[in-house]
């Protein structure tokens, strides 16, 4: 029984799923079968071969690490009893979500290689990029693209209905998702010390002109996580400035792009409609007022996902209630603690983009993403040996 070599197919082809699992989400199976999407068919199907790999011993495996197991047993102990004392509909969005936990977070400690996806997860940046400044350019002409794959049926009618002269969405179902795909990959950009700049001003223009305010608390995050917490060694003091000074310099230059675009203007006017970041802080609202509304067990152990709203925390914490929600929190941190600089950064990034958004659950599909590479980068300290003499650490106050 060999264990599972980095280079065989099965270990490419469950890293192929996870980068472009955001990607797949969008499209459903057939016209008939839209809600059942391709994502979720990927994500089954490596699930039943590797259960067939698991139960013929074809292949060994290594021991793995169990820091979420009580989350999972919790929640599943909370559906029983919420489907016992509270029927509803929750069984496909629940058993969804523990197929998304258990294919990102146990499987991706055996089949992940990040190596291989960095370089997937390039060209797939490059090219949503590439998107979303072309459907730019393209509104400015008085014309529409929407980055869909021909032929595919769409997960939801939302994309069908939406304005692309308005909003870009580059290859995603969200202009959101566009930034919550490009965070990890700049984390890692940045924490091992492999930062193209020309690169970086194509993704900063891109996350402001998007029109989407989660994107653009993306750009500052990046920047002032690297500005304040990262410290390129080997180098001279004068590089460093040299480097930090870039990245404001392409920052600034990418608002001032921003600024003079019709995009900044069509950005204040959701702000101050209240169809942005407010909306998005009146989940934190809703779990205020449910808190009288609920059940005591429901308060203490969640709803199974039975409805949320689209605040982050909030979602947490109606779903999984108090005691689950701050045991999802533990077993982060734990693996916070566990993982070297670069994971630490794409789980700040993780925690960060939930601050509005509804990544617990894995709704755009950035914690297929996350959770194995925060894994990989327990093991494996830097992307490319070639990194060794470079890689950043903490800055030292």
């Amino acid at each position: 029984m060999p264990v599972i070599s980095q280079n065989s197919i099965i270990i490419k082809i469950y890293t192929i799923i996870a980068i472009l699992s955001p990607l797949l989400e969008m499209y459903g199976i057939t016209e008939s079968l839209h809600t059942f999407t391709w994502r979720l068919f990927f994500v089954i199907l490596f699930i039943v071969i590797h259960l067939f790999l698991l139960f013929t011993r074809w292949h060994k495996y290594n021991k793995t690490s169990n820091i979420f197991l009580p989350f999972v047993i919790l929640i599943c102990f909370a559906f029983f009893c919420n489907s016992v004392m509270y029927p509803g509909e929750y069984s496909l969005r629940f058993i969804r979500f523990l197929l998304l936990v258990y294919f990102s977070i146990y499987l991706g400690q055996y089949y992940f290689d990040g190596k291989f996806g960095f370089k997937l997860y390039k060209y797939i940046v490059w090219i949503a990029t590439a998107v979303l400044l072309t459907q730019v350019v393209m509104s400015l002409m008085g014309q529409s693209f929407n980055g869909q794959i021909p032929g595919l049926p769409l997960r939801s009618h939302y994309h069908l209905e939406a304005d692309f002269s308005l909003r870009y969405f580059s290859i995603f179902e969200e202009p959101g998702y566009y930034g919550m795909f490009v965070i990890p990959y700049l984390c890692i950009r940045f924490s091992q010390n492999i930062i193209n700049y020309i690169e970086f001003l194509f993704i900063a223009i891109a996350l402001l002109l998007s029109t989407s305010t989660s994107n653009i608390a993306v750009l500052g995050f990046i920047i002032m996580v690297f500005i304040l917490f990262i410290k390129p060694t080997n180098m001279s003091v004068r590089k460093r400035i040299i480097i930090k000074g870039s990245i404001i310099i392409i920052s600034l230059l990418a608002v001032f792009i921003f600024l003079q675009s019709d995009q900044a203007q069509f950005v204040m006017n959701r702000l101050e409609a209240g169809d942005s970041a407010e909306s998005r802080l009146e989940g934190y609202n809703d779990y205020d007022g449910r808190r009288t509304v609920d059940s005591v067990f429901q308060f203490f152990f969640g709803n199974s996902l039975e409805n949320y709203p689209i605040s982050g925390y909030a979602t947490l914490f109606i779903c999984f209630g108090l005691i689950g929600g701050v045991v999802y929190l533990f077993s982060i941190l734990l693996l916070f603690i566990k993982t070297s600089l670069t994971g630490k950064l794409i789980l700040l990034s993780f925690l960060f983009v939930n601050l509005g958004n509804v990544e617990f659950l894995g709704n755009a599909s950035s914690m297929l993403i996350v959770f194995p590479y925060t894994y990989w980068f327990i093991k494996n300290k830097y992307l490319f040996d070639n990194n060794k003499k470079c890689t950043p650490v903490l800055s030292k106050k």
